[in-house]
């Protein structure tokens, strides 16, 4: 399934044919949803309770920080990404010694419930 901007991105060429990777649109959407930001305005109110925070902005190996992030991003997943199902978000380690810590995202993307993954990679402070 596409989204409208998605079929308006990318228009079916003179011969019918479409070509359309439902994982990379899934993974451009989640990347969507980290980039925004959250949008304080007024009472601290936010109209549409979309966006991160900037995990730069934590302190650096604070895996309490990164959980609560990873239930956010998990409750954005769910419902800005329906195509995305039974998403789950996991703090992985990285091994790295800058960013010791990954985001994992699992889901099932057609009927066959086979669980992806995608993996974004924390920036380093």
């Amino acid at each position: 399934m596409q989204f409208l901007l998605e079929r308006l991105a990318q228009p079916p060429t003179f011969d019918g044919t479409q070509s359309f990777d439902l994982r990379a649109a899934i993974a451009a959407q989640i990347q969507r949803l980290v980039s925004a930001r959250i949008a304080r305005t007024g009472g601290d109110l936010d109209l549409l309770d979309v966006g991160c925070p900037n995990v730069v902005e934590f302190e650096l190996y604070s895996k309490p920080q990164l959980e609560q992030y990873a239930q956010r991003l998990a409750r954005l997943i769910a419902r800005y990404e329906p195509r995305l199902r039974k998403p789950r978000v996991q703090i992985e380690p990285n091994g790295a010694a800058l960013t010791p810590y990954r985001v994992a995202i699992y889901g099932s993307i057609d009927e066959s419930d086979e669980m992806d993954v995608f993996h974004f990679e924390l920036p380093s402070h």
